[in-house]
């Protein structure tokens, strides 16, 4: 998961909660000033995030009725959270995220925050939050059965990855697998890959496309050739 620069908390949102300042409901901003200040949020995740999503890195486009608004801690829908002063998460701009939809629109399996839901992650750190990826968190692929895996070495963080986000999904496995095959074709067959063709193709797909937009599953690609290069440079 790549690290999220948060930019400043949208216009829209910073007022409604000036001009509510007890209100903490999800819904009742969605439905503010005709949605426009959801748009805003919205628009203003994606931009963050270079439009990719939080969790698996799929592309997202910029149509923000295609995505997700993720809390990454969940909502407290407890009426007396004001009153008896627990933390909410409900508006805090720290924690929202732009999610993919997780395949919540076919039968079978969902992932990122279609399968989270309510849940919380304890092990695995809200993207928003660090500087830099967690290095527990790896990648396999596999040529023969044209998927790629995520792991983590850390066996509370996998279960996470697979339990709460689902990020071992079938589709997510073949999509990073096509993505792989498309990015690498050009190198060959990886038994003849060199390194300084490898160095400029990590180096081209960490590039932002048109200056604002990561590359699809950046955090898998940038990560395998790098292991690449670490194991045969």
């Amino acid at each position: 998961m790549l690290p999220i620069s948060k930019l400043p908390e949208p216009p829209g949102l910073k007022e409604y909660k000036s001009k509510y300042p007890g209100s903490d409901d999800y819904i009742d901003f969605c439905s503010y000033q005709q949605a426009q200040a959801f748009t805003e949020l919205r628009e203003n995740l994606l931009k963050e995030q270079k439009f990719v999503c939080a969790y698996c890195g799929q592309r997202l486009g910029e149509d923000v009725l295609k995505m997700k608004t993720e809390h990454f801690e969940p909502q407290n829908h407890d009426k007396l959270t004001i009153e008896t002063k627990k933390e909410y998460h409900n508006l805090n701009y720290n924690n929202l995220l732009a999610c993919c939809r997780g395949n919540d629109d076919k039968k079978g399996e969902n992932h990122c925050d279609s399968k989270k839901g309510p849940k919380p992650l304890h092990f695995i750190a809200n993207p928003a939050t660090i500087q830099i990826r967690n290095s527990t968190i790896k990648y396999k692929v596999n040529p023969r059965s044209e998927e790629v895996l995520i792991f983590s070495t850390d066996p509370e963080i996998e279960k996470e990855l697979n339990q709460i986000l689902n990020l071992n999904h079938q589709i997510l496995r073949e999509k990073r697998f096509n993505q792989w095959r498309r990015v690498t074709k050009n190198l060959g067959h990886t038994e003849t890959w060199k390194v300084p063709k490898v160095k400029r193709l990590k180096d081209d797909y960490a590039l932002l496309v048109d200056g604002i937009k990561h590359q699809e599953f950046k955090d898998f690609i940038v990560w395998h050739l790098e292991d690449w290069i670490r194991r045969f440079g």
